[in-house]
């Protein structure tokens, strides 16, 4: 907090030997958004606006700004003009894509995550969002393939695995996803979601289920066997 507090106080230092700074009102509106101060951080970004039509920075900003409200329509706006002056911004490509997701528009989003992937993104963010479109879009074994190549880089993020878990679950790998869901506790004890719980007691109730009814086929099995034959 004390780097953002002394990182606010030199951008508008800055501001003060250039009013006409555009980039540096998009750096002191991007510290806004790291203090959740949203509406300080519009008003430094439509600032940069005024000063340059053209400020690339300042439209993503106010992009992530109506995408963290969940205003998606004015969220895929900004991104749209960013993209208007940058076209090979990966991370624009992969904004669209949340923007989309969030929308339902499964299908827009993955093309986002695509477009992405082919400026060599390989980045967390789009990987992760790419999977949650297979997800929603009910591709689950393209969605494990992806989040399983991405587990062998990235090893310590629980939604991660809760995202993979769910999968799991989808594809009847239940043993695969108690362990997924279990690794997302483990990572994140303190913050992990009581939905997190709730899918690991319905594994546990379903694999009871299973075996309980296993048990049922292999005693009437045995009881055939036993049973002397009529004659």
């Amino acid at each position: 907090m004390k780097k953002t507090e002394d990182a606010i106080l030199d951008f508008k230092k800055a501001i003060e030997l250039e009013p006409r700074d555009s980039y540096a009102y998009c750096l002191l509106g991007h510290e806004y958004v790291f203090l959740e101060d949203l509406h300080q951080a519009k008003s430094n970004y439509m600032k940069a606006l005024e000063i340059d039509r053209q400020q690339f920075n300042a439209y993503w900003g106010l992009g992530n700004i109506f995408l963290q409200i969940d205003d998606y329509l004015n969220a895929l706006t900004y991104f749209y003009n960013a993209l208007t002056i940058n076209p090979y911004s990966p991370l624009i490509y992969s904004y669209l894509g949340i923007a989309y997701l969030n929308l339902n528009s499964n299908k827009k989003a993955l093309e986002n995550f695509e477009k992405a992937e082919s400026f060599k993104d390989d980045s967390f963010m789009n990987t992760y969002y790419k999977s949650v479109a297979y997800y929603k879009m009910g591709d689950f074994k393209k969605g494990a393939i992806n989040l399983e190549e991405l587990l062998l880089t990235v090893k310590n993020e629980p939604k991660l695995y809760v995202l993979l878990g769910k999968i799991y679950v989808e594809l009847g790998k239940l043993n695969d996803a108690h362990f997924c869901f279990t690794k997302a506790i483990h990572l994140d004890p303190r913050n992990s979601q009581g939905k997190i719980r709730e899918l690991l007691e319905l594994i546990n109730s379903s694999t009871e289920a299973d075996k309980k009814k296993e048990n049922e086929v292999k005693n009437s099995l045995d009881e055939k066997v036993k049973k002397p034959k009529n004659k």
